[in-house]
């Protein structure tokens, strides 16, 4: 039972212990914002970015991901799929070749490198 003003989110234990491993080799080194007050306002910041994302980027939305750490997202003003992948080298777009809002949105979105 949670302490009184507080919630229980239940969370897979696979998950869990994959992210506090995580968190406890990347993040406690540059902070010290406690593991469930960490995990809440990245919750928050996605959420608030997946908001712009819909307000900036309207002709845009993401599709799916791909397994090698890209998303697919639908232009509408290409009529068509851009693949977004992060590489040794950077962002990759298979529509244009330099920085486009196809990388910025991909950059920002909250399931880009899940």
């Amino acid at each position: 039972m949670p302490r009184d003003g507080y919630t229980n989110l239940s969370i897979e234990s696979k998950r869990y212990d994959h992210l506090r491993r995580n968190f406890d080799a990347i993040i406690v080194p540059t902070t010290d914002e406690t593991f469930s007050s960490w995990v809440l306002s990245v919750t928050e910041g996605a959420v608030s970015r997946q908001k712009i994302l819909e307000t900036v980027f309207k002709n845009m939305h993401f599709v799916g991901k791909r397994t090698d750490g890209g998303i697919v997202i639908e232009d509408k003003n290409l009529d068509g799929l851009v693949e977004i992948t992060l590489t040794k080298s950077g962002l990759k777009c298979t529509h244009d070749k330099k920085i486009c809002d196809h990388l910025l949105f991909a950059a920002m979105h909250p399931l880009f490198t899940e």
